[in-house]
């Protein structure tokens, strides 16, 4: 039998890991070098992170990091320019990851300081979401529910437990309330909205639940403090 032909989408994709791979080659000696780098050099954000294919495809998302300003962008794989989508300019925000909901829409995870916290410096995750052309940007936990005299939120927004392919516009996330002794249930969200409905109740000392492919809850992890 003869070989099929690669398809273009995976010779694009080499094309580019082969870019970037020379791009690194290239810059080896003039890294060795380099002076030591400094503290705020070391920690600071990358340059590029979390790249990101499309589910069919046709474009690649990235993050971009200039200073403490970073940027979403986008660009096809057919070829063409890198497209700004949208910015985060806080600096005491961080982008996690970047990921395709569906061709048409994109989450995205960012640390954060916690507003509430006592006593201790601590870090959250919340969710956006964001069109592919830049339009309707949404913080999608701003309406989740909220808990206790403080109503507050809880403090991971971003545990997604399966994408679910098979229906673009939900995932399936676990949400945990923020008080000591409350376990995380699963949920679906509306990747547009937000919105959350039940999927999977929680279980006593179950703090992580795992999918199947089809994004049906099957397994969890436990803790508990028993020898």
């Amino acid at each position: 039998m003869l070989p099929q032909p690669m398809p273009a989408v995976h010779r694009n994709l080499l094309a580019i890991v082969g870019a970037l791979a020379a791009a690194v080659v290239a810059a080896a000696p003039a890294l060795a070098d380099s002076e030591p780098l400094s503290v705020l050099e070391l920690f600071a954000n990358p340059t590029f992170a979390s790249p990101a294919l499309s589910d069919d495809g046709q474009t690649l998302a990235v993050i971009h990091s200039k200073g403490d300003v970073q940027f979403i962008l986008t660009r096809p794989i057919a070829g063409g320019e890198m497209k700004p989508v949208t910015r985060l300019d806080d600096p005491q925000a961080r982008l996690n990851w970047l990921r395709w909901a569906n061709p048409q829409r994109l989450l995205m995870s960012a640390l954060w300081r916690n507003p509430d916290a006592i006593g201790m410096r601590s870090r959250v995750t919340r969710l956006f979401g964001i069109d592919a052309n830049g339009k309707n940007f949404d913080w999608l936990g701003r309406r989740w529910p909220v808990y206790g005299q403080l109503a507050l939120q809880p403090f991971r927004q971003d545990d997604i437990v399966h994408w679910t392919p098979d229906d673009p516009e939900t995932v399936r996330i676990q949400v945990q309330p923020p008080y000591r002794g409350n376990w995380p249930r699963v949920m679906r969200m509306n990747v547009n909205t937000g919105k959350l409905h039940g999927a999977f109740s929680a279980k006593q000392n179950v703090r992580e639940w795992i999918a199947d492919n089809e994004g049906q809850v099957r397994a969890g992890v436990a803790y508990t403090t028993d020898n």
